[in-house]
């Protein structure tokens, strides 16, 4: 075992006593003494690569394993100085380009060492910014692409900012692509990203663009004329350099519509005809509208409906004129009266019941005065109604259902013939205006019916609806589907259900709840039934099988 350094015993007095030992016959001797000279057994170096650039610096650390208390302590050196140094305590800095040893060696043995791989990298760097070309001449609305090359170390980006010294004379890309805007001079700059010191240039000339014509569209106020009208087209040419911007025009269906030099385009007969305008300067360049001819406007009828033949002083109708047209003539009309002191009639031919008589009404047309349509309207003092009957004179409903009555209006002279229809007890059954009644629930109630010309002229007729029917029985039927079908049965009450069960077990578990009976356990292949002797809805469910549930409505 090695002797403690804190000991301080020497090889000397070791000597000493095995000899005074050995002269005294202290018996045999125990063998050569251990070994407790210091040692250094390794040394390591961490990290075993460092990569850096000129300036930066890095740490390396050394590991020395020793014995006996060996001193730990090592001396740092570097292969190439000029590249890179290293500090006592092992700090790197780079120096140079290259690549230099950095070596840890023990100051104990100077046999045991380790060493680090130091790669120097330069600095990131632009050293010069060209373009290419370094003239370039563009025409207005034309481009040029321009090229910029950096020259850079050290991982620098290589990448430019474009500008204009004139961008409305010559624009430029984020990607250096110039377009010409107006004819003059401009200066193009690239700038590196990395060193805004470092840029290039290039000029740029732009010239007036050659003559040429980009398009040619055609407009019209609209794409419909009619037979014997004029529409005034318009021609735009998008045109460049001084081209000339006319065009010559030409219809591709004369027989349907003419176009003068000037664009204007005459209806000749019904039927659709493109018109197209051509460049005079670049006959490849052409637009086009399509039109449709249409006939001349012309109304051909006018016809006049009127509900009531005739009326009671003091009351209106709402005549209809019907006007047929073509060409787009307006299908408008005037109103007029052949006598206003027996029967007034509005603007929109509302006439009006002023005294006994009779008055024609005529509509005629806005367009043609020539096309007119009448209808006399007879005007009595007063109405007479002699009697009004309602049949059937009873009806019997179920809860629910729907029956309809009928109202007889005879009259003595034009006194309307509409009723007015009411109910008595609209909680058992009610009436709409038609006459219509519909069950709401068990109970009697009378339905009248009112002439409107005459409110003191009533008939009546009596309702009496009864509560539905319910069966005593029901089937259910336990399907392989896992479902109940049907999953809800009404029965009356004391009624009788019976589920059927097919080869696949099911169950019937009922939710509780007054009067719900007994379930029904797992079954198959037969019939079991249960007695409700409670109103009620009853909700059940089979526990074997997920969604499969029902109800049992007891009325």
């Amino acid at each position: 075992m090695p002797l403690l350094r804190s000991a301080h015993v020497s090889l000397a007095a070791w000597s000493s006593a095995i000899i005074l030992l050995a002269a005294c016959g202290g018996g045999e001797s125990s063998g050569p003494p251990p070994d407790t000279t210091p040692r250094v057994t390794s040394v390591a170096v961490a990290p075993s690569t460092v990569t850096l650039t000129v300036g930066d610096q890095s740490q390396l650390n050394a590991t020395v394993s020793v014995t006996n208390g060996a001193a730990t302590s090592v001396a740092w050196s570097s292969s190439t100085p000029a590249v890179a140094t290293v500090s006592a305590a092992g700090q790197v800095a780079g120096v140079a380009v290259g690549s230099a040893t950095i070596t840890a060696t023990s100051t104990v043995d100077a046999t045991k060492s380790a060493s680090a791989t130091v790669t120097v990298n330069p600095r990131p760097a632009v050293s010069a910014v060209s373009v290419s070309p370094g003239t370039a001449s563009v025409a207005v609305g034309a481009t040029a692409t321009l090229t910029a090359s950096v020259t850079a170390v050290g991982g620098a980006a290589t990448t430019v900012v474009w500008t204009s010294s004139a961008p409305t004379i010559a624009s430029v890309s984020t990607s250096g692509v110039v377009t010409g805007v107006a004819p003059g001079a401009a200066t193009i700059t690239a700038t590196s990203t990395f060193d805004a010191t470092k840029s290039a240039l290039a000029s740029v000339t732009v010239t007036p663009p050659p003559p040429s014509v980009a398009s040619v569209t055609v407009t019209a106020p609209s794409n419909t004329l009619v037979v014997g009208a004029t529409l005034a087209l318009t021609a735009n040419v998008s045109a460049a350099g001084g081209a000339a911007t006319t065009v010559t025009w030409a219809a591709s269906n004369t027989a349907v519509a003419t176009v003068s030099a000037a664009g204007v385009v005459t209806g000749v007969a019904p039927g659709t005809v493109t018109v197209t305008a051509t460049s005079t300067f670049d006959n490849t360049r052409s637009g086009s509208v399509a039109l449709t001819v249409t006939p001349p406007p012309s109304v051909q009828s006018v016809t006049v409906s009127s509900p009531e033949p005739a009326l009671i002083v003091g009351t209106s109708t709402q005549l209809t004129a019907t006007v047929t047209a073509s060409g787009g003539a307006p299908t408008t009309v005037n109103w007029s009266s052949s006598s206003t002191a027996i029967a007034t009639v509005s603007a929109s031919g509302q006439v009006t019941a002023v005294a006994p008589g009779t008055a024609t009404i005529t509509a005629t047309s806005t367009f043609d005065a020539t096309k007119t349509a009448s209808v006399s309207v007879r005007v009595d003092a007063a109405a007479s109604v002699l009697s009004i009957s309602v049949g059937p004179a009873s009806l019997t409903l179920q809860v629910g259902n729907q029956g309809q009555l009928t109202a007889t209006v005879t009259v003595g002279n034009n006194a309307s013939k509409q009723v007015t229809w009411s109910t008595s007890n609209a909680a058992i059954a009610t009436v709409d205006q038609t006459g219509k009644v519909t069950a709401v629930a068990a109970g009697t109630a009378t339905i009248t019916a009112a002439a409107q010309a005459d409110a003191t002229k009533v008939a009546t007729a009596g309702v009496s609806v009864t509560a539905p029917a319910f069966p005593s029985s029901a089937q259910v039927q336990a399907g392989a589907d896992s479902q109940f079908s049907p999953n809800s049965v009404d029965i009356a009450v004391g009624g009788t259900v019976s589920w059927v069960f097919g080869p696949l077990a099911h169950n019937v578990t009922f939710q509780g709840g007054t009067g719900v009976p007994s379930g029904i356990g797992n079954t198959s292949s037969q019939t079991v039934s249960r007695t409700f002797g409670t109103a009620g809805s009853f909700q059940y469910t089979c526990t074997l099988h997920s969604g499969m549930d029902g109800t049992v409505v007891v009325h």
